[in-house]
């Protein structure tokens, strides 16, 4: 069984309506689940009637993941975990959604955000097998970080991101110079169950325990770059620039010509990819990459925000 799991709270109603009504106009039947996780119990009733009302034939489910955090940490310790987190309740939030993946055997979980459309293309389970084999490529693309960037965001979430790990780990990471490169959003984020488990794991020693490691998220430590970080270390996997092929951009920058361009050098093919970019060149995202099905930053209609994520 796999998954695509999509954190969700009331703000973002729009959007899950929005996704779910692009994906009944492609749907089919599937094998793969789609989890909307909620916050909590009203959460989870507001979507629950909301959905209902739509008459979407159980195209997805919802699952609370402030009752999971009960389930794991007790009910004294949720208020640490969850309701105090700020900002991080977002990463808190993906990771419980991915430990409740973890205990119902889910193989491979992507994680996305719910701001996206699905194109007349899209197909649940070629979509989660496409991410699944390019996860087990074990090849992460992404850019360079340049010096201009320093004022931006994206340094400081490799940074924080890097800070969930021990020291030696740390320190090798940044001799290998993979903190330098970012890979947020090239991929969709995609966790295969048995380096999952691994990783809690790893983080629970760590962090002296789960509850440690989820109490040390902070907004900046994004779920998937600390997660890629673990597989470039136990996992065999390379971390790559493709900066050595004259692209510069960041992964949610890059247009169609320059998806092209890291196609024909490194053999790269995208399963999804920016409105704006699909606005940008809608006949040559469909010519050059048939099997991209998703658009993502779907908020983000006037271009991508450069001072922050």
């Amino acid at each position: 069984m796999n998954a695509i799991i999509i954190p969700v709270h009331p703000p973002k109603m729009f959007w899950a309506i929005s996704f779910l009504n692009s994906l009944r106009l492609s749907h089919q039947k599937a094998n793969a689940r789609i989890v909307f996780a909620c916050s909590n119990h009203a959460d989870l009733g507001f979507f629950a009637r909301t959905l209902s009302s739509l008459k979407l034939d159980g195209l997805a489910e919802l699952i609370n993941v402030e009752q999971h955090a009960r389930y794991c940490f007790g009910h004294e310790e949720v208020e640490r975990t969850l309701q105090d987190a700020g900002p991080a309740i977002i990463n808190r939030k993906k990771y419980l959604a991915l430990h409740w993946a973890c205990m119902q055997q889910i193989e491979y979980s992507i994680v996305l955000d719910c701001d996206i459309m699905c194109l007349p293309n899209f197909d649940v389970d070629s979509f989660v097998g496409k991410v699944a084999s390019s996860y087990n490529l074990k090849r992460q693309w992404g850019a360079t970080l340049a010096a201009e960037l320093a004022a931006l965001a994206y340094p400081k979430i490799n940074e924080q991101s890097l800070q969930m790990f021990s020291v030696e780990d740390q320190e090798k990471v940044r001799e290998l110079g993979w903190d330098r490169i970012y890979t947020w959003f090239l991929d969709p984020p995609c966790y295969r169950l048995d380096d999952l488990q691994r990783f809690f794991s790893y983080m629970g020693e760590v962090h002296t325990n789960q509850r440690g490691f989820y109490e040390a998220l902070s907004w900046h430590a994004f779920d998937n770059v600390v997660f890629t970080y673990f597989r470039a270390l136990y996992c065999d996997t390379q971390i790559l620039s493709y900066g050595s092929f004259g692209i510069a951009h960041l992964p949610e920058w890059l247009s169609v010509e320059q998806l092209s361009a890291l196609s024909h050098s490194a053999g790269f093919r995208p399963s999804w990819a920016t409105l704006v970019s699909s606005l940008n060149s809608p006949s040559a995202l469909q010519s050059s990459f048939p099997e991209c099905s998703i658009l993502y930053h779907c908020d983000r209609m006037n271009g991508l925000e450069t001072g922050g994520v």
